[in-house]
């Protein structure tokens, strides 16, 4: 069974309602247990065991409440953390709640959704107070901490996370209550399906070709002080535009970032004792700013090794690895990989993930600002990034010289073995002969590794692209343009404000 957070309307139901109501006081009505709280799996069959799941502090807490009570049969279990409960004259006569061991409960991770929206509504009640929590008691007074309780139901045991949302709270209160909490009418987050501001500019960048939301601006929050106004003037200048020009859509977002009509957030869980905030693509980067990402393509690597047994070889890996560094000190490390699993084709995805301290958090270049800088850079038909353009067989890629494709890439692996990529293998013979034989085990493997092969040369096509750039500083500089695609910085991107 998989236990997940539920609500009591869900459980009163399995339980029953005399099962409920004996067990309501201490599990169900509790202000640190209400609805969404507590996580629970349907069992499969009418008279199994039903089994509640709680946090390892909210079990404490139940095992207190029910400890001295004479007219239940409770049970606890020398090793294992869980209470099984003899409740005479009920359907089901046995009930069971369970510590998990975990703060947040039945194996129910800490989800992106729960801690965006919990971002929101502490953000939101310090604004509306317009004064910082300074306590997490202080939060627990609050007359909407019930919602909060229902974005995050295992807050309570999240120490961590408090004190993230804490720190949050602070930082915004200073950022935008300015002119007041009464004048942000709205607060949004992208989510399908859902009728806000955030999907409403999501519809606005359907207008702009290869462009969408998430790739224009990493925003993961947005505050509204007026929608209809803020709306009207965005259309304002969409309206005006003879053809699609982000940078026109740039502007106006800028000034209404500027006059606090709109605060567009992306959001980090905040690990020291304080919050900080940035702002980004408000103006043109400066040379001072530009120099902070002074970084080399120090290395790369790219195993094209081949690991199983006779007739089942496939290669080790279909990734790529590449490395910035700032003198000594990695910095940046890219993943180039397909989009996909691997018995699937699909697109090579370009993500930077900081290696150093120092280093501020990336994420996934544009696949079209990609293509674009390798044009730019003169190499844009070299690398492809479209898998129908690749070999899928051994016989497309060619099984000697002279054949398919085999001399192409032949030389293209030269390209990164000479610039010194890291591959597993001695040769570029023996690297031909490796996708060969890896090509041939897809073809037996029932299709599970089916796009592994391609994305391992669309992968060294890529990276024989930029190391053909000839200047070792050029191919630098190139890196440092995608790891800023990477962060959605530069002219092509929309303002927002970093809290982290």
């Amino acid at each position: 069974m998989a236990y997940d957070i539920t609500s009591k309307n869900i459980i009163r139901k399995s339980l029953g309602e005399a099962l409920y109501a004996t067990f309501r006081k201490g599990l169900f009505d509790q202000k640190w247990c209400i609805d969404g709280a507590i996580f629970y799996a349907e069992p499969k069959t009418a008279g199994a065991m039903r089994i509640v799941k709680l946090g390892t502090a909210l079990y404490d807490k139940f095992k207190l409440t029910y400890k001295d009570n004479i007219n239940l049969k409770g049970v606890e279990h020398s090793l294992n953390r869980y209470i099984t409960w003899e409740v005479s004259g009920e359907k089901f006569s046995k009930f069971r709640v369970e510590s998990t061991g975990k703060s947040s409960g039945g194996g129910t991770k800490v989800t992106t959704p729960m801690q965006e929206e919990a971002s929101m509504w502490i953000i939101r009640r310090a604004l509306k107070r317009d004064e910082a929590f300074k306590t997490w008691a202080d939060v627990a007074k609050d007359k909407e901490y019930p919602k909060l309780l229902e974005i995050f139901p295992t807050i309570e045991d999240e120490q961590e996370w408090k004190k993230s949302f804490m720190a949050q709270n602070k930082v915004m209160l200073r950022v935008a209550a300015k002119q007041g909490y009464e004048e942000f009418k709205e607060y949004a987050r992208p989510q399908k399906g859902v009728n806000n501001f955030a999907s409403w500019m999501d519809t606005q960048l359907r207008k702009f070709p290869k462009y969408n939301l998430g790739q224009w601006n990493p925003a993961d929050i947005w505050l509204v002080r007026n929608p209809t106004n803020v709306k009207r003037d965005i259309l304002k200048v969409l309206d005006k535009m003879t053809s699609p020009n982000v940078l026109m859509l740039n502007k106006v977002m800028k000034k209404l970032f500027k006059d606090e009509r709109l605060i567009p957030i992306s959001l980090k869980k905040v690990t020291g004792e304080k919050a900080h905030w940035a702002t980004h693509n408000l103006v043109e980067m400066s040379i001072d700013k530009r120099k902070e990402y002074d970084m080399v393509l120090h290395s790369a690597k790219c195993m094209c090794n081949i690991k199983g047994t006779k007739g089942k070889e496939r290669l080790a890996t279909k990734e790529g690895r590449m490395y910035q560094y700032e003198g000594t000190i990695e910095m940046y490390q890219w993943q180039i990989t397909s989009n996909g699993g691997s018995s699937n084709y699909s697109n090579l995805k370009y993500e930077a993930s900081g290696s150093s301290s120092k280093a501020a958090r990336a994420g996934k270049a544009v696949v079209d600002r990609v293509q674009e800088t390798l044009t730019n850079y003169k190499k844009g038909g070299y690398a492809p990034n479209d898998h129908s353009k690749y070999p899928k067989s051994a016989d497309e890629f060619g099984r000697g010289p002279k054949q398919g494709q085999y001399d192409m890439w032949h030389k293209r692996f030269k390209v990164i073995e000479k610039a010194g990529v890291k591959t597993g293998v001695k040769s570029a013979d023996e690297f031909c002969s490796n996708i060969i034989k890896s090509f041939d085990s897809q073809g037996k493997s029932g299709g599970e590794q089916k796009g592994v092969t391609t994305t391992k040369l669309m992968v060294i096509a890529f990276m024989c692209a930029v190391y053909g750039i000839k200047k070792k500083k050029d191919r630098s500089v190139f890196m440092v343009e995608l790891l800023l695609h990477a962060m959605k910085k530069g002219f092509h991107y929309g303002p927002f404000g970093k809290l982290y």
